[in-house]
């Protein structure tokens, strides 16, 4: 069941995705936290006010379709060395 948990929030996720996306994105990750949470991790080349306004649309669509508050915590590096998280929706 978890598997099929897994695949639900990475379709959910993409489908938010796709529409607030740019080139400075590198990776948009996440993994479910101890408490059955969702931690997203999004790795961005260069961060200008571009990428903020992606980055809200983006995590109020995804929100807006889980049905409850399940959302642990919300990473985004910029220019940094560090790996995605468990579960990969976009990477270039």
């Amino acid at each position: 069941m978890k598997d099929v948990y897994m695949k639900y929030q990475a379709c959910l996720l993409c489908d938010a995705l796709h529409r607030n996306i740019n080139d400075n994105f590198l990776s948009v990750s996440f993994e479910l936290t101890e408490n059955q949470d969702i931690r997203i991790r999004i790795i961005l080349k260069n961060k200008t006010e571009v990428e903020e306004e992606y980055i809200g649309d983006l995590l109020g669509e995804f929100e807006a379709q889980q049905g409850e508050n399940n959302i642990a915590d919300i990473e985004v590096y910029v220019n940094e060395i560090i790996d995605p998280l468990q579960h990969i929706v976009f990477q270039c």
